[in-house]
């Protein structure tokens, strides 16, 4: 049904046998609109254990969800020299899909970023987002 997307390798092919409310978001890229996939669930704790140390050894930057909602702008200042180690320039921003409606009332979310063009205009990035607290993760792509 979706000709003209292939999931990333890091979408898992399978989602746990315990999984629960689990979500399959998806939005083309159209003209200068810039599209999005994301798989979404809750399992259990073993599991997104599981998905944390893999994911975090993979990921080239992370931080929690929260300091990029409360930062702002300010957040790609602080994270500029990260962005430009790898691969970003003086101009980089950071720019990522989530879903809010499935973060809005949890505090601790980690966020692992594991491939970015860093541009706000054309963003593109691979990312994973992880509660440990309520053992939702999200795997997403932008773009």
């Amino acid at each position: 049904m979706f000709q003209n997307v292939e999931f990333p390798d890091y979408f898992p092919d399978n989602i746990p046998h315990t999984a629960e409310n689990y979500n399959l978001d998806y939005f083309p890229s159209m003209m200068q609109g810039t599209g999005h996939a994301s798989i979404s669930f809750k399992a259990d704790e073993n599991a997104i254990s599981q998905y944390e140390n893999q994911f975090s050894q993979k990921a080239i930057m992370s931080f929690d969800l929260a300091e990029y909602i409360d930062s702002g702008n300010l957040f790609n200042e602080t994270y500029k020299d990260e962005m430009i180690e790898n691969g970003g320039d003086k101009y980089s921003s950071m720019s990522f899909f989530y879903d809010k409606s499935l973060f809005e009332n949890t505090h601790n979310v980690k966020v692992y970023i594991l491939d970015s063009v860093f541009d706000s205009n054309h963003p593109h990035t691979s990312a994973v987002l992880i509660d440990c607290e309520k053992n939702i993760v999200q795997f997403s792509r932008l773009g």
